[in-house]
């Protein structure tokens, strides 16, 4: 049984840019953590990091944001990290998209860093 939607190209528009609002707080507060904990990474993380995102080799999928705690897991305390927007983790792991954005946001946050440093290292 399908009905007609009231104002359904309302809802829609309300929708896309609800969605768009939480992806782009998905990617703010990965570059906030980008930004942060890229004081624990090494040389050679920064390096790898740049050439493999200028060969395009980073995908932004499902999987990234996992790979993303792995791989700082081994580096930072993951109980010292700090969120500050709520909701923010549930949406994190219920929406690929968001997981996506937030490990986009986390690259742009530690290359920041790196292009203010590397010229002096």
């Amino acid at each position: 049984l399908q009905t007609a939607t009231p104002n359904a190209d309302q809802l829609i528009e309300r929708l896309r840019i609800e969605k768009q609002a939480m992806l782009n707080q998905a990617k703010n507060e990965g570059f906030k953590l980008g930004v942060e904990s890229s004081s624990n990474l090494s040389f050679q993380d920064f390096q790898n990091l740049e050439k493999r995102t200028r060969c395009g080799e980073v995908h932004f999928d499902d999987d990234s944001l996992e790979d993303l705690w792995q791989f700082l897991s081994k580096r930072n305390d993951p109980n010292n990290w700090n969120f500050n927007s709520p909701g923010l983790m549930q949406f994190l792991n219920t929406t690929p998209q968001a997981k996506g954005a937030f490990v986009e946001g986390w690259i742009e946050g530690v290359l920041s860093v790196w292009q203010n440093l590397k010229e002096q290292v």
